[in-house]
């Protein structure tokens, strides 16, 4: 695993601006002929992207973008599904970062690399990172991300307990925390503590390492499971604790989780910055602070990164087309402001990033400016990206149903060593 050196750390120079804003009528899409083409993006968005794709249209007038919006547990299996049989309906796709290589080895993504090397905005080294499998560029990296440890003023002042700072310098320590959410429990709050994404491995992997154990993923290629070591399962027996303890809900699904925070039933939430408009339309709106994501006393200072990214197709007949698209939404300004307004995401454009700032702030005005020097800081010295395997899709998929087994009262040191068998046979296939 490697953290990233900075926010900038790779810098895509400034290329002809045409690339990005403009495409005559008599775009060919890869297909060799010059009508007006129609391309298919396929996502997990909902109308989210509705204004992008009217932008992109009105500036490239001989493209027309159906959106195609499935569940998100839907898209691994119909890029499977219609990929995998060389389907040509499909001309973009979204790409969850960490499945990039497993598309990739599939040779269901084109190779867009010559994009990154001529872009007309700087674009961040972690976004950069995300879209990179050996060497070669196979997305376009729309979104960062960051984890925060959100707390309900009014369950903390009643408890007597100080709002834990905001500043990078007094990151709270994982047991400094247990602490304070026993208390704030004892004093009438349901919970203590709870997790946004609570059976999920992007938001736990930070606190795992920080724990000490490995990312679960080692050796060449990433393909040698390591879930059940003796440091793995201490963490396990950790996470289990809080839940079993009552300090932290058990049986409730993540999709479930930001509700009981908005409710008032949660002193300490972990949380991206994705929900902050659900927040400030609820009950807790304004009743809500920011502070660093905690790590243990003796361990490293880790955070979550990545986001959504956007892919061509191998097998469009519009490729030049579907090229356009995928630079207009990463690499313009236009494209930029414009799928910034969907989640309160840091943008992997950074030439767009002081107006995603400035939305967010007229959203939160007092949440915001402590997100804002988070982004920054944890993505230069503490972002912890997910393990890049051809065998992540197996990987993640075994330890979600782990961890949801460990935090509703399984045993541990079985559930782990049956995860590592799993994925033993599982893996065993790409080595």
């Amino acid at each position: 695993m490697r953290r990233t050196a900075r926010w900038s750390a790779v810098v895509v120079v400034a290329a002809v601006a045409a690339l990005v804003t403009s495409c005559s009528s008599g775009v060919d899409g890869g297909s060799g002929d010059d009508e007006n083409v129609t391309i298919t993006f396929v996502h997990i968005f909902g109308e989210g992207f509705d204004d992008a794709i009217a932008a992109f249209e009105e500036a490239n007038p001989g493209i027309t973008v159906e959106s195609e919006s499935v569940p998100f547990d839907q898209l691994i299996s119909q890029t499977q599904a219609r990929l995998g049989s060389g389907d040509s309906s499909i001309d973009v796709i979204a790409v969850d970062p960490p499945r990039l290589p497993s598309m990739v080895d599939n040779g269901y993504l084109l190779d867009v690399s010559e994009d990154f090397a001529d872009a007309a905005v700087t674009l961040s080294g972690p976004g950069i990172q995300s879209a990179t499998w050996e060497g070669a560029q196979y997305s376009y990296p729309l979104w960062s991300s960051d984890g925060f440890l959100l707390y309900n003023k009014a369950l903390l002042e009643s408890a007597g307990i100080a709002a834990p700072s905001g500043e990078n310098d007094a990151r709270m320590t994982w047991e400094e925390v247990l602490v304070d959410a026993q208390t704030a429990q004892d004093a009438g709050a349901a919970y203590g503590l709870g997790f946004e994404q609570v059976d999920r491995y992007y938001q736990l992997q930070p606190l795992i390492e920080s724990f000490g154990a490995s990312s679960g993923l080692t050796g060449e290629g990433n393909l040698t499971p390591d879930v059940n070591s003796d440091e793995w399962k201490q963490w396990g027996q950790w996470y289990q604790d809080l839940h079993t303890t009552g300090l932290a809900p058990v049986g409730v699904d993540a999709t479930q989780m930001p509700e009981m925070f908005t409710g008032g039933q949660v002193a300490y939430f972990v949380a991206s910055s994705t929900r902050v408009r659900q927040f400030q339309d609820s009950p807790i709106a304004d009743g809500w602070g920011v502070a660093p994501l905690p790590y243990f006393a003796g361990g490293e200072v880790y955070t979550p990164t990545d986001s959504w990214a956007v892919g061509v197709s191998a097998y469009s007949e519009h490729q030049d087309a579907a090229r356009e698209f995928g630079r207009f939404l990463a690499m313009s300004v236009d494209g930029g402001n414009q799928i910034s307004q969907i989640y309160t995401l840091p943008p992997v454009n950074e030439d767009v990033y002081p107006d995603f700032v400035a939305t967010l702030e007229g959203v939160a005005p007092e949440q915001a400016p402590v997100m804002d020097a988070l982004f920054v800081v944890d993505s230069q010295d503490h972002a912890l990206h997910r393990p890049s395997s051809i065998g992540y899709v197996e990987f993640e998929t075994i330890m979600n149903k782990a961890f949801s087994d460990i935090r509703n009262g399984g045993d541990v040191s079985g559930i782990l060593d049956s995860a590592q068998q799993q994925l033993e046979s599982q893996l065993a296939q790409y080595r």
